[in-house]
């Protein structure tokens, strides 16, 4: 059977529809505007959400939104391996272990490691530097990603409770980089950006995150987003704090209440 054509698919879509009752007609197409509408308002909200996160950040400097305690899913740690090289790790080196890079929620993505060096911009170079250090257990420099006021701030209303901790090389993959919002405060000689960032850890220790691992009933390794706000100063790109789905909506709510 040959496949149909796509004027021939619009055709008998058409041809459908035409065949609908007036009534099945106006619910088919509010069920179709529907879609659209919530689709849309979605895009809209997390753009509005990392505009305005933005936009703080440029009038305080470094803004600090608590994190939302969140109650995670308990995972059984597999052996930390201290010596481990990742780079001839064949059973690692056989998963998608590119970092793979976007620029908005949808937008299409580019692997990170078929960028020129002098042709990327802070955000990018910070985030190969980043999972370079997480794939080499380099802990030592890990507290160095972040700012000052990051690691002052109370840790429990931290994400990352624990910027000094120590952690083996980390089999990070499906790794996928959004950025969502950028701003050059040329005034204060700032640059922000707001960027989603989301990977796997195969064979999970637990010490480095441990509200992600494997789910044994669907035989899974699971993954959990994080929202990065970094910003750039005097060339240096650093994380002026992280956050979860769940604070990042807290916030928008709060947001649109401090507005209404």
């Amino acid at each position: 059977m040959s496949k149909l054509t796509r004027n021939q698919k619009k055709e008998a879509k058409r041809e459908r529809l035409y065949a609908m009752s007036e009534s099945q007609r106006k619910k088919y197409r509010l069920k179709k505007a529907c879609i659209i509408l919530v689709t849309v308002l979605a895009i809209l909200a997390l753009v509005y959400l990392a505009a305005k996160l933005v936009s703080d950040a440029v009038v305080t400097e470094e803004p600090f939104i608590a994190q939302i305690e969140e109650v995670y899913p308990t995972y059984t740690p597999f052996p930390a391996e201290w010596n481990a090289d990742l780079s001839k790790d064949e059973d690692y080196l056989a998963l998608n272990t590119k970092i793979m890079y976007g620029i908005g929620e949808s937008g299409s993505l580019y692997s990170l490691e078929d960028f020129y060096t002098s042709y990327m911009h802070e955000g990018q170079e910070f985030f190969s530097e980043y999972f370079r250090i997480l794939r080499e257990g380099d802990y030592e420099k890990y507290p160095y990603l972040f700012t000052d006021s990051y690691k002052k701030a109370d840790a429990s209303k931290r994400f990352e409770k624990n910027v000094e901790k120590q952690f083996p090389p980390q089999r990070v993959y499906d790794i996928t980089v959004r950025e969502l919002g950028r701003f050059n405060d040329e005034e204060k000689g700032v640059i922000h950006g707001i960027y989603l960032v989301d990977y796997k850890i195969n064979r999970n220790s637990n010490l480095f995150r441990n509200d992600i691992g494997r789910n044994s009933d669907l035989d899974i390794e699971t993954s959990r987003p994080l929202y990065f706000h970094l910003i750039t100063k005097n060339d240096e790109t650093l994380i002026s704090n992280m956050y979860t789905e769940t604070t990042m909506k807290a916030y928008a709510m709060g947001t649109a209440l401090s507005e209404e």
